[in-house]
């Protein structure tokens, strides 16, 4: 009985030595036939883009590059602004410089010493007592906190005035309504305008002026304490106690009936002192970040 075809093949075996030894044994069998149909039509070399299926579509979202003349256009604004800062505070230095080398030299000609002269309060040379301090917000005061420093000394003046008009308003109060109480009043005013005008520019506009001249840590706490407590007083004041010497809402409020004109005067200085206390609060509010 004859063996089947390729019974004593095995199935492992390499197919290339089972091509070549079929190719040894029939010598007519064409190679390349038997090549093309193990490895079939397929040639690795051939451009094939029928798999090729997806489209690209451009971003249009896609951000340019960021250009190096526009960055060279910021950087070279930018220096350009702080070289402007840097001219402006040098400008300023020089001229703070020179404002001092000429009032140490008026000094030194009047025989004031090295310091500059004293020049607060301005007063008429014929009076025989002079200046008692130098204050110069422009010159000695930081550009920083000048508006700051002139704020305080606005506030002192308007006080100083206000206590002026009270003392006016009292008098009117004690010639126009012949109450009693009247020259109490006018007594008390007359104290308040005389001490008071005086002690709030020393006690607490000129701390407020040397913390920021020299950045004094004591000076901000003298003027945060006595300029506090002034705040609380014109908040009294405002009240029109008639003890104290103000003319404020009860005083007004109590006049007004018997005599109109005294009580709007009366009840104007009232408003005024209210707004001063205001005005008070919200400046020592702002200087207070100015402690930490």
């Amino acid at each position: 009985m004859a063996a089947p075809p390729g019974a004593g093949e095995s199935p492992f075996g390499d197919p290339a030595e089972k091509l070549t030894s079929m190719g040894s044994g029939n010598p007519g069998t064409d190679t390349s036939r038997i090549e093309t149909a193990v490895l079939g039509d397929y040639n690795p070399f051939a451009a094939d883009d029928t798999h090729l299926t997806g489209q690209i579509i451009p971003n249009s979202n896609f951000l340019p590059s960021y250009s190096s003349v526009e960055a060279q256009r910021l950087t070279t604004a930018e220096l350009e602004r702080r070289q402007k800062e840097l001219d402006a505070k040098a400008a300023e230095l020089a001229r703070r410089e020179e404002e001092q080398n000429r009032l140490a030299e008026q000094a030194r000609r009047g025989g004031f010493g090295s310091g500059p002269a004293k020049n607060w309060p301005p007063l008429p040379s014929f009076l025989p007592c002079g200046p008692c301090f130098y204050q110069d917000i422009e010159l000695e005061i930081t550009q920083e906190f000048q508006k700051i420093v002139k704020f305080g000394y606005y506030l002192w003046l308007s006080y100083a005035a206000l206590l002026c008009l009270n003392l006016f308003g009292a008098f009117l109060f004690f010639v126009g309504t012949g109450d009693l109480s009247g020259g109490s009043l006018f007594g008390v005013a007359i104290l308040v305008c005389a001490l008071c005008i005086p002690a709030s520019f020393v006690c607490w506009f000129r701390p407020l002026y040397k913390a920021f001249r020299s950045n004094s840590s004591v000076n901000f706490f003298i003027f945060f304490f006595v300029f506090g407590v002034q705040v609380v007083i014109m908040g009294i004041q405002s009240l029109g106690i008639l003890n104290w010497g103000s003319c404020g809402w009860i005083t007004g409020l109590t006049v007004v009936k018997t005599n109109p004109a005294i009580g709007v005067i009366t009840l104007l200085i009232a408003c005024l002192f209210t707004v001063l206390t205001v005005l008070g609060a919200m400046y020592l509010i702002r200087v207070s970040p100015e402690l930490l």
